[in-house]
């Protein structure tokens, strides 16, 4: 809650435009994702997205809608919304040639599978995320952190942190 009221403070004094704005959205939407408020938290990536699109900065578009996609995927209410995001996400990662980013987009989708129960769609994007991170061997692109799914709260596990039962 502390970090999220420094963030809030920091946000009112903050420019309405520039890559700082989209970043500090971009934080405080995280630290919303791990406390729970999944609205706000959607809402604040979402304007980082605006932010960032609105500047030309590919790469925080690129993470803000990896983001959203993340967003959603981990919880099952919100899994519509998350698709539509990372599909984007992955169509800008590969128009920018940000091949380690397309990789973890097709990763989150596998997720997104797996939470929606398709379990077989799920294997097939993990085979496919796995092939393109493997081409990557010896690229100095970064490859970003993809979406840990031990951080997923299930509703069949009464809100804990734990993982899916199928």
């Amino acid at each position: 809650r502390e970090a999220q009221r420094r963030f809030a403070e920091a946000l009112d004094a903050a420019p309405d435009e520039g890559s700082l704005r989209a970043e500090a959205l971009f934080a405080a939407a995280a630290l919303d994702f791990r406390a729970g408020t999944i609205a706000r938290g959607f809402a604040r990536a979402e304007e980082s997205y605006d932010v960032a699109s609105s500047v030309g900065d590919t790469r925080a578009e690129w993470r803000a809608m990896q983001f959203l996609g993340e967003f959603g995927t981990a919880n099952e209410q919100w899994l519509v919304h998350a698709r539509p995001w990372v599909e984007r996400a992955i169509e800008l990662a590969r128009r920018e040639g940000y091949d380690a980013c397309a990789a973890i987009g097709v990763y989150t989708r596998g997720v997104a599978s797996w939470t929606a129960g398709d379990l077989e769609g799920a294997e097939e994007l993990m085979t496919q995320s796995l092939e393109s991170l493997r081409a990557l061997a010896g690229s100095t692109e970064r490859i970003p952190s993809p979406l840990n799914v031990a951080d997923m709260r299930w509703r069949n596990a009464a809100g804990l942190r734990g993982r899916r039962r199928n």
